[in-house]
């Protein structure tokens, strides 16, 4: 029986099968009845989640075979790993976001009670303002309020600071900081939400750099560096997807001991495994390559991360 032959309506190449060869259009016609497009949609969405299902069974169960079978031609039953990360950001940075707001809203914010250092005229001084929704300390030993031996308030601090910025003593730098200071302290949910923005955006140049620091200490091993970047893709994956159980814990449950934090102690197990599978090094040199790594990248997150809150206060 002969197959029907049919022209690609994109290129104009005729063609036989379900796509054209050359630019790979599918040969399916969307002018068809609305049952018939909720069954191909219902088909679709169930076969990304049977990929999306094997991907994570082979991220977590089996350390580093997920780069291993992208970069050996096994990928149609796997998700790309850039959508993956993506996904696995997105969850953890979406439970970031409420489980920040969930700490501002518990703290009761506007009405909380700071501890304040006082002399023996009664003079306090700020030593630190320490705000829950970003867990951010700024530095304020200059101000002076005649507040007594009571405990301040944010509303107080507040108070206090703009009758500061009334001064003409202050100098220009002074008047910014204030006002910015003042500006976190009265939309702290805003402070918190550029914060977790900013560093959801730092992470798409932090992961290739991991990749670039890969490539300097396994280049012997793989050559090239897409096969690094799919690593540091899987290994991002698994830490945000460690770092979003972490938080969802601790939003439906609240212990005092935290033990939810031990989760932490897989990332290195896991990449010690996966590193072993990918590239195949001793274990005397990956624990040398291991300990240059981990220094290196969390300098650069440390370093990233104060930025990231520097622009935050800013901007």
């Amino acid at each position: 029986m002969e197959s029907h032959s049919e022209e690609c309506k994109n290129c104009g190449h005729v063609y036989q099968g379900n796509f054209c060869p050359e630019c790979g259009q599918s040969s399916k016609d969307l002018n068809r009845p609305l049952s018939v497009l909720i069954y191909d949609l219902v088909g679709t969405l169930f076969a990304f989640d049977t990929r999306l299902l094997n991907t994570t069974k082979t991220v977590f169960i089996q350390p580093g075979r997920y780069p291993e079978d992208l970069l050996d031609g096994r990928r149609a039953k796997h998700v790309p790993p850039f959508r993956l990360f993506v996904f696995a950001s997105f969850i953890f940075f979406l439970l970031l976001s409420i489980r920040g707001n969930q700490i501002i809203d518990d703290s009761d914010f506007e009405n909380s009670e700071l501890p304040v250092q006082t002399t023996n005229d009664s003079i306090a001084r700020i030593d630190s303002i320490q705000l829950d929704s970003a867990y951010l300390e700024i530095a304020a030993d200059s101000i002076s309020f005649n507040v007594g031996n009571e405990p301040m308030g944010a509303k107080l601090v507040k108070e206090e600071i703009r009758k500061s910025l009334r001064e003409e003593n202050l100098s220009r730098s002074q008047q910014v900081f204030y006002r910015r200071v003042l500006r976190v302290l009265d939309y702290p949910e805003l402070f918190f939400s550029k914060f977790v923005r900013y560093l959801s955006w730092s992470f798409f140049l932090l992961m290739p750099f991991y990749a670039f620091l890969l490539w300097l200490v396994f280049r012997k091993k793989r050559r090239l560096y897409i096969g690094h970047l799919i690593f540091s893709l899987s290994v991002h994956t698994f830490l945000f997807a460690v770092f979003a159980v972490i938080v969802l814990i601790q939003l439906v449950v609240s212990w005092e001991l935290q033990p939810e934090w031990y989760l932490l102690l897989t990332i290195p197990v896991y990449f010690w495994l996966a590193s072993k599978r990918f590239y195949h090094e001793s274990n005397f040199k990956l624990i040398l390559k291991s300990l240059f790594l981990t220094v290196s990248y969390l300098t650069t997150v440390l370093v990233s991360t104060i930025l990231i809150l520097y622009l935050s206060l800013v901007y």
